[in-house]
Parts: structure tokens; sequence; C-alpha cells
């Protein structure tokens, strides 16, 4: 039997609890028992509550679960724990310094596109860790900060696509696009510079300057919001830019987009754009890496380079403009979201959690 421990140090909601919550109720139809380990009172701790055997409640801080290794040392010893999966950095951290007996087996999911330094390379070298990479753009990072490259399984996150599709049937479009006249433009995500949400804000005023057809809604928060918020409101861009905020729930927010932008210069996959591919809206993405893991230029999506407003700009005119092209477009997508289906992508982890287990006993 397998006993797997989640370890996820998140007290938000956000892209990587998605992930870990999906993986969990999906491995529930597996012959293994699953307990989790996340901050007190998290969203994660209650979307997860009913899929797991126990909860161990994580404290908030860094320094506190460092006093608390023992507890935790002691959880996984008393429930028999044969196998840690550890969802985050701060997660990795930790699973690290807990010596429990017998030592249960160690996989990291690793979806960060930073390269390892010099200061952590013991954490990433030094503990027979199998690493899980989202991409192959990841495992060529791990495997160039010195991960063998036998200990890195290339395994990508995942989106329940039935229930993408479910909604593309039965809401139609979102529901706070039913009033709009105009076609919708999307973007997501987290407003850190890296994400270059600033460069679309600037790209949608390019575009705004040749047509009047759309609007363009931009979900997240950040720490650009508030000049982003600043630069709409002095560029007189209000009617064409809305800012809902984060939300939960990108199976419902995509449902009736015309196009989604991705500006990132950096990411570890981008499951945003599989999300909306997923929902069957046509993608326009930089090109980098990670994107081009998924994207091929004018096949499954538009490529841009990275910075380059205009041509951001005219890459969403083109799918405004050409039924033919958005209609191509959305039909590779969704064969691209499909790949990244949970029942797929469980059964693989499923799969390295068997060998790993098997290794030990």
């Amino acid at each position: 039997m397998i006993r797997v421990l989640h370890v996820d140090t998140g007290r938000v909601f956000r892209g990587g609890q998605r992930q870990v919550n999906l993986l969990i109720h999906t491995l529930a139809r597996y012959d293994l028992e699953q307990y989790l380990a996340c901050p007190e009172g998290s969203p994660l701790a209650a979307a997860a509550s009913k899929a797991v055997v126990k909860l161990f409640p994580l404290s908030k801080s860094n320094f506190m679960r460092f006093l608390e290794r023992r507890e935790i040392r002691h959880f996984i010893e008393d429930n028999r724990i044969n196998l840690v999966h550890a969802h985050d950095s701060h997660a990795h951290t930790l699973i690290t310094i807990i010596k429990a007996k017998p030592a249960p087996a160690l996989v990291v999911t690793r979806r960060s596109s930073a390269r390892i330094g010099l200061g952590s390379r013991t954490k990433y070298l030094a503990h027979n860790i199998r690493y899980i990479a989202i991409s192959k753009h990841i495992r060529g990072l791990l495997v160039d900060g010195g991960v063998p490259e036998n200990m890195v399984t290339v395994i990508s996150s995942m989106i329940d696509f039935e229930s993408f599709r479910k909604n593309a049937v039965e809401m139609g479009k979102y529901e706070a696009y039913r009033e709009e006249s105009r076609k919708v433009i999307i973007s997501g995500g987290a407003f850190d510079h890296e994400k270059g949400f600033f460069d679309a804000v600037r790209a949608i005023q390019r575009l705004s300057q040749k047509r009047k057809d759309f609007v363009y809604y931009l979900y997240g928060e950040g720490t650009e919001e508030k000049k982003m918020r600043e630069y709409i409101r002095l560029n007189n861009l209000t009617e064409i830019i809305r800012m809902p905020g984060w939300q939960k729930t990108p199976a419902e927010y995509l449902q009736g987009g015309t196009v989604f932008i991705s500006p990132s210069y950096e990411e570890g996959l981008n499951m945003s754009i599989v999300d909306a591919m997923a929902a069957g809206v046509p993608v326009v993405v930089t090109n980098i890496e990670p994107h081009a893991e998924n994207v091929i230029d004018h096949k499954s999506g538009l490529l841009f380079n990275p910075g380059d407003i205009n041509g951001m700009a005219t890459a969403a005119g083109k799918i405004l403009d050409d039924s033919n092209l958005a209609s191509g477009l959305i039909s590779e997508g969704l064969k691209v979201a499909e790949r990244h289906d949970c029942r797929r992508v469980a059964g693989r982890i499923y799969d390295l959690y068997c060998e790993l287990v098997a290794c030990r006993d």
C-alpha cells in the first residue's frame, strides 16, 4: 500500500494549490492512502480535506514550520507514510530536514523557472530526491543545476479537461460578458514584472487606436496592479480594459472569450494557456521555450517576441478579423489541452509513486 503525504505551504489558493487539489482528487481512484500537510485554515485544506485520510496543520510561518519538524516526523512515522511529495519550494526545504525512520521516498514537483543557486545546491542534490519537472524547460534547468538526468521525470501540470468542455457546452458566455456587445480579449495571472501584463495593457492601447470592437478583461492581482490601474486611468482606457481581480475558476471566466493573451517573459509551463485552449479560446503568447512546448505558431496559437507591443497587438487583431484562423487554432488547441487532462497526468504520477515505493520495499 502506498501512503503518500502531500506537502504544500501555500496560504492562498493559486495555481500551485489548484494543481495539488486536482491531483489529490484524481488520485483518489487509485489504491493508495493520501495525507496532506498544509497551513491550518488554508483554502487547500478546506478543498482537499474530504479526499485525504488525515490533515497535518502546518504553521503559517517558515520559522514555526522548522520548529515543528519533530511533530511532522512523528506524523510520518505514526501513519507509516512511505512517500512524501513536496509541491512548492518551502515544502521542498521542509522535507529535507525531516529525518523519519524508515525514510520515505521523496518526490518534489518543480514549477519555478528560477535557476538553482549555489546556496541551494545542497537542498537539490544531497537527499536522493526524485523530481517531477512540469516542462522540458524546467527539466533542463534542474539538470544544468547538477541534478542527475535519471532523477528528473517530465510530467506536466494538469487540468480537468472534461470540466472545461462541460462548461463550454452548458454555460455559453461567462456571465460578465453577456452584456458586452464587443469581442472579449482575456488575460489572467499574477501581476509580476516577468509576466509582462503591463506590456499587454500597452498593446491593447495600441490596438484600440485602430478599432473599437473589443474589450479586454485582465484577471489577477500582484505587485504591478497599482501601476497598471494608474496607467489605464491616465490614458482613458477604462472603457476598454476591465480588471475584475483574481478569479479561482478559469473554466468559467474563459467561456465566451475571443482571444487569450499571455505576454510572459518567463514561465515554468504556463497552464493559463492550456486552460484557454481547453475552453476553446485561441491563444496569443510570447515565443519563449515553455510556451513553445504547447504552441506551434499559426497552428495551435500565434507567437510574438517578448516585449513586442506591436507584435502582440497585430496577432490579437488577426484573430479578431479571421474566423477561419480562429477556428483552426481552437481545434488544434483542444488537442493540446486534452494531453494535460488530469486522468492522464495523475496516472503517470501514480506510476512514479509505484516505482519509488517498490524500490524501497
